[in-house]
Formats: structure tokens, C-alpha cells, sequence
């Protein structure tokens, strides 16, 4: 939910998937968690590309974020 409001986002992609990728339209999304870091579907994206094999990683980014940094 909440796909189209204007807060900051991580996207979550999967490659296998075959969906677009939300980020290269989407401003409000600030990285993308992906299983595929070396995918053409990430390739070139000036945001951070965070692992999806890695949630603590996830985690500490959002941490950041929000100015909670653990």
C-alpha cells in the first residue's frame, strides 16, 4: 500500500519477477533492495542498491534515513 503517496520508499525487486522497475519513475523511492545487484534492471540508478539477502543492511539504511541511526 501506500505505492503513490509522496514519503521516502525502498523499493523491493526481484529480477524474477519481470516487473518494471518502480524507481526510475517513482522520485520518492530512495534505494532499492534487490536480489540482482549486477541486473541491467538496476544498472545506472544514482540511489543506493541495498541487498535483500542482507535485512539488517536494509534496516541500518532506514535507520539512517530517519535519523535514527543505531
Amino acid at each position: 500500500g501506500f505505492k503513490k503517496h509522496g514519503h521516502p520508499k525502498v523499493e523491493a525487486h526481484r529480477d524474477a519477477t519481470g516487473k518494471a522497475l518502480l524507481a526510475r519513475e517513482d522520485a520518492t523511492i530512495t534505494a532499492v533492495a534487490t536480489a540482482d545487484p549486477g541486473s541491467e534492471v538496476v544498472a545506472g540508478l544514482s540511489i543506493p542498491l541495498l541487498s535483500l539477502d542482507d535485512p539488517a543492511g536494509v534496516a541500518a539504511f532506514i535507520l539512517r534515513e530517519v535519523g535514527l541511526e543505531a
